[in-house]
């Protein structure tokens, strides 16, 4: 087991057995760049106001982001299909260390897209699986729930981020709607168009809904530098945040979907979106 404290002013503990996502697997790369993107997004707006701010992750996974989230102040909602997982976060919860970061946190066993149910492994807790094979483990059911029942219609949500493994299009449609009324200030989202056909989303869909979200938001960033061939440019981040890496912007959503349907490859891309008072 190997623990890490992030930020010694708002240290955690986290856990993972195994073969799980160790804490040096949220130290560089892209995950080191959404590591950093949470830290701006909660502390920007801690800093702005005395108001306790909400974070919503959903595809929680084994909670490294819900647990940094909470441990800078901001309240959680995380939502994981895989019970392992919710096991582990609840697990990580009841550690002494952890304690002030009970209350903050709810973590709900279920997945996020149009109202169903999905069958996945009972006993893992992995962010890659995809289907089941024959000689999977046990399995069970979860309800797949659209976001808007699982929000608070009113309620301003600092941050969501996203990690479905394909399954982000239908999540990205659900927030439009409190994208338009200014309740969402940041998105970042891990956007897989190999796996959309898979999960019901055509690639025209998935492009319109990502050119739908890019034109209600202020700045759309492309992470980390995956020799893209298609025009993009170093970008020019907002004052105070500091992202580790290679951050890119001024790209066509249609580019980069045919662009990532061509290699195969993901992306993580994040939307920052002007601040307004709801009326």
């Amino acid at each position: 087991m190997v623990s890490a404290s992030v930020f010694a002013e708002h240290a955690f503990r986290y856990e993972a057995p195994g073969d799980l996502l160790q804490p040096s697997f949220f130290a560089h790369g892209v995950e080191k760049q959404v590591v950093d993107i949470v830290r701006y997004a909660v502390d920007e707006g801690r800093a702005a106001s005395s108001e306790r701010y909400t974070v919503a992750d959903i595809g929680m996974n084994t909670g490294y982001f819900s647990l940094l989230a909470a441990a800078r102040g901001a309240r959680v909602l995380a939502f994981e299909p895989q019970p392992t997982c919710v096991a582990l976060m609840r697990a990580a919860l009841e550690k002494p260390e952890n304690a002030a970061l009970r209350p903050l946190v709810t973590v709900t066993n279920v997945a996020v897209g149009p109202r169903s149910t999905l069958n996945v492994p009972s006993t893992w807790c992995s962010g890659g699986y995809q289907g089941l094979s024959h000689d999977a483990p046990i399995t069970h059911n979860v309800l797949v729930l659209p976001l808007r029942s699982l929000l608070n219609s009113r309620q301003r949500i600092r941050l969501v981020k996203i990690d479905t493994e394909g399954a982000e299009i239908p999540v990205l449609d659900d927030l439009t709607y409190l994208v338009r009324r200014r309740l969402v200030d940041h998105i970042v989202v891990e956007v897989l168009p190999r796996n959309w056909e898979g999960r019901g989303t055509t690639f025209e869909h998935g492009t319109a809904v990502l050119e739908a979200i890019a034109k209600e938001a202020a700045h759309v960033f492309l992470l980390e530098d995956a020799g893209y061939q298609f025009p993009v440019n170093k970008a020019v981040l907002p004052a105070g945040a500091s992202i580790s890496g290679t951050v890119l912007s001024d790209f066509k959503m249609a580019d980069l979907v045919a662009n990532r349907k061509q290699t195969g490859g993901g992306c993580n891309i994040w939307f920052i979106f002007p601040v307004a008072a709801v009326s």
